[in-house]
């Protein structure tokens, strides 16, 4: 639905360019001065009530094309909310390349690969943002700080590293079940209604004779 604040606010600022235009014609027997500068204030509304409106236009038409390619339109929380998340897993990787345990990068770039399609499912289906805010503001952030300090454990080369790694690879196997599911989560609706639109149409094959 089109936000119609952009006309009213285009016709408000005509109406006053008009009336501070008839004032620069007719208050010229009481000050050429006001004269002039009534016929130049009505010329700069007109001005900014044109751009004003040619800019919601194109804000409105650029939602409708938007809408007709089938795009989502997120809102500012939850686009910012999804590029903290990206930022995060971008910090992942590059924290990947820098640790030497060939596991804990390959788990860990698993889990990133998962978090990647999390984010774009999420985007698809911004209802689903909200459903996985503890993950994408707890989570996400955990293990991104849970790989900075092994990262520089490892570097540092003390004894107890070994024993760390240990319990690294751990839980990037539980963080990777539990990003799985949470990406499973995001398609349920999805699965159900195509579930449901198989379910109709055998029942229509059925009716039509064309199946069993």
């Amino acid at each position: 639905m089109r936000n119609n604040n952009g006309g009213s606010s285009t016709g408000i600022l005509a109406l006053i360019a008009v009336i501070a235009i008839l004032f620069g014609v007719f208050g010229g027997g009481l000050s050429a001065v006001l004269a002039v500068l009534g016929g130049a204030l009505g010329l700069i509304v007109l001005i900014v009530a044109a751009v004003m409106f040619f800019a919601f236009k194109g804000s409105s038409e650029e939602a409708d094309q938007a809408a007709q390619r089938g795009q989502t339109i997120l809102s500012t929380d939850e686009a910012q909310t999804l590029a903290n998340a990206r930022h995060q897993v971008t910090d992942i990787r590059m924290l990947n390349t820098r640790i030497d345990d060939p596991e804990i990068r390959r788990r860990s770039n698993e889990v990133c690969d998962i978090m990647d399609k999390l984010l774009k499912a999420m985007k698809e289906d911004p209802k689903k943002i909200s459903d996985g805010q503890m993950f994408l503001q707890y989570y996400l952030p955990t293990q991104k700080e849970i790989l900075t300090k092994y990262e520089r454990i490892e570097e540092s080369g003390v004894a107890a590293k070994d024993q760390l790694a240990e319990k690294v690879l751990e839980h990037l196997y539980n963080i990777k079940t539990a990003t799985q599911k949470q990406l499973g989560n995001v398609f349920d609706d999805a699965v159900f209604d195509v579930d449901a639109e198989i379910e109709l149409m055998k029942q229509s094959m059925r009716e039509d004779g064309l199946m069993n």
